[in-house]
């Protein structure tokens, strides 16, 4: 990331970011044109910032990407929580907010406590009976963090700074493939809240259970 060339252009105020640009060639960008919906990256031009580098701040926000079709699939994000602004208590970091019954939310507020969960989505409404998978221990803490979820289809594994975290047993329902997805901030109910700094993402449309150390220690 061109720093020098961000804060030059931004100077003393704030930035936002309409576009985050895929890297793997396939042309997956996230963005938005809706100004309110941007996620910051400059504040009174300086580049926010976690462990030493760059982070966007979804706070509300988030920027939406297509192009997954996929039901197995693994997620390696490095984010941090930053702080709750909630109304039922629900805050999703990376979602599928496709219409129908087959989308998802990959959460980590979830009723005042930090967990991190899989929760069935239909773009408005979680399906939340019997249909999650949630860690067993309180998860994402305020520092710099990695969170690798592993989903095949129907089971899903969770690893915390690639360590094996223990997840309930239901088994999800109703997962299609992955139509809109997004990255920011989304609540509970299709609304906002669970405020988190974002620095990565990988997404793999196949399993990779037996590179996942690999991939995590690389990160």
């Amino acid at each position: 990331m061109d720093t020098s060339a961000l804060t030059s252009f931004v100077g003393a105020g704030n930035g936002s970011v309409t576009t985050w640009y895929d890297q793997s060639g396939n042309g997956r960008n996230a963005t938005t044109t809706i100004l309110i919906r941007q996620p910051q990256i400059v504040s009174s031009g300086t580049i926010l910032t976690l462990n030493g580098k760059p982070r966007m701040n979804a706070n509300a926000q988030y920027l939406v990407f297509t192009g997954y079709g996929s039901t197995t699939f693994n997620t390696f994000s490095v984010i941090n929580a930053i702080s709750v602004s909630s109304i039922n208590g629900y805050g999703g970091y990376l979602m599928n907010i496709s219409n129908g019954n087959n989308g998802f939310k990959i959460v980590s507020y979830d009723a005042s406590t930090w967990f991190s969960e899989f929760i069935p989505y239909s773009g408005t409404t979680e399906q939340m009976t019997n249909a999650r998978r949630r860690s067993a221990v309180k998860s994402i803490p305020t520092g710099q963090y990695l969170e690798s979820w592993v989903y095949n289809n129907s089971a899903a594994q969770l690893y915390e700074n690639n360590t094996s975290i223990t997840v309930s047993s239901n088994v999800l329902s109703g997962w299609g493939n992955s139509e809109i997805c997004a990255i920011g901030s989304m609540e509970f109910g299709g609304n906002y809240g669970g405020q988190f700094g974002h620095q990565e993402h990988i997404i793999y449309t196949s399993d990779q259970t037996s590179n996942l150390s690999g991939i995590n220690s690389n990160i």
